[in-house]
């Protein structure tokens, strides 16, 4: 017997983040926009940013989702570092028994 072949973008998404997407109206007139971290068939963690618009399906009850999502990990960790640099560059000097 084959495994289902059928997976959901919620498979992916870290579980610290499905509360946040949950939580958010993806159909709200004005579109949505969240950042969220996905975990790869590796296992590595990946930080995403995803736009978009719930799209009403006619003659349905139901939506499907218009919009992209793009790997924003590089942008994250340039941020990361940034902000642990100018930490450093606040710390005053440790001055010695001396003074």
């Amino acid at each position: 017997m084959l495994p289902n072949p059928k997976r959901s973008l919620s498979d992916f998404v870290h579980p610290e983040d499905i509360g946040n997407i949950t939580a958010t109206d993806l159909r709200s007139p004005k579109g949505y926009q969240l950042e969220f971290r996905l975990i790869d068939r590796e296992n590595n963690t990946k930080w995403m940013l995803g736009y978009g618009r719930a799209i009403k399906i006619d003659g349905s009850d139901e939506y499907y989702l218009d919009g992209f999502i793009m790997d924003i990990t590089d942008r994250k960790k340039w941020n990361q570092n940034s902000l642990l640099r100018k930490k450093m560059q606040k710390k005053p000097p440790r001055l010695g028994p001396h003074f």
